[in-house]
């Protein structure tokens, strides 16, 4: 079956719900693994879902076979199958520019700590003056290339 046929498909669901893309042994977003836990999803508005067949066997092992949508068009194709979707899971990028667009997007969601309002990554403003940012490790931006320090 071709990808154009599969999203030619009616959708049986469409979730907003994008939990299933990152689970404990597979990953269909690697690129956000380490912030996944810390995006705000529920302010998701341009993914989605369309859930072509989904299939829960027992509350824990299911099939699904799914279309990730941005902006309403294709991105990629999922597959799970098994215990939490580990036992099985593959994807197909069918639009690589959309999907790069994707990653920006969902990584815009990056939720701030409520307890102190600092981000939770590590965000400098471009004019922020950080002392020795040019120095490092022994060495440093304007080093002599005639000065060299040998182990």
């Amino acid at each position: 079956m071709k990808p154009s046929d599969l999203y030619a498909r009616d959708a049986e669901d469409t979730w907003k719900d994008l939990s299933v893309l990152m689970g404990c042994y597979y990953k269909h977003l690697p690129e956000l693994e380490q912030v996944w836990d810390r995006l705000d999803l529920e302010k998701n508005e341009k993914v989605q879902i369309k859930v072509y067949r989904y299939v829960d066997y027992d509350g824990r092992r299911f099939w699904l076979l799914g279309g990730v949508y941005f902006d309403g068009q294709p991105v990629m194709i999922i597959r799970n199958a098994g215990r939490e979707g580990d036992d099985h899971h593959s994807r197909f990028i069918t639009d690589g520019g959309r999907y790069f667009e994707m990653l920006k997007y969902l990584s815009t969601l990056c939720r701030f700590q409520d307890k102190d309002k600092q981000p939770v990554i590590d965000l400098v403003a471009p004019d922020d003056d950080i002392p020795d940012l040019e120095t490092f490790y022994g060495n440093s931006l304007n080093y002599s290339k005639d000065h060299h320090r040998y182990w």
